[in-house]
């Protein structure tokens, strides 16, 4: 099964789904991020984030030391080379917290189930 066989079409997105939206974003404007991403990375991968971040994703270290100190916001592409990482992971658990998104709650609840699985195979 592709990629575009696991999703709905975008189409399908019902109106109550933007307005959740609508209301989590209120008052912000797009480009209002805030700190997240250095708070991320102070987080996940202190005392040097910045050059963590380098060996995980080989983009050049004083970007990466700038990206995890918040002085600038990393592009799209430096994220994906994060989530597509060995530490992948972490990252997107950071990124969902607090998420009531329903394809969210299910991927959690797939990994607990695989991770019980994993564990009766061990047994």
């Amino acid at each position: 099964m592709g990629i575009r066989e696991s999703f709905p079409a975008f189409g399908a997105i019902e109106a109550a789904d933007i307005s959740a939206v609508d209301s989590a974003i209120a008052d912000k404007s797009v480009a209002d991020g805030g700190d997240w991403f250095a708070d991320m990375a102070q987080d996940l991968l202190a005392p040097k984030a910045g050059t963590a971040l380098h060996y995980i994703t080989g983009f050049d270290e004083r970007s990466c030391q700038r990206y995890a100190a918040g002085t600038v916001k990393p592009p799209a592409y430096f994220l994906r080379a994060l989530l597509r990482s060995p530490q992948g992971a972490q990252v997107l658990e950071f990124l969902m917290q607090d998420s009531d998104a329903p394809w969210w709650r299910g991927l959690v609840r797939a990994r607990r189930i695989a991770a019980a699985e994993d564990q009766i195979d061990r047994s």
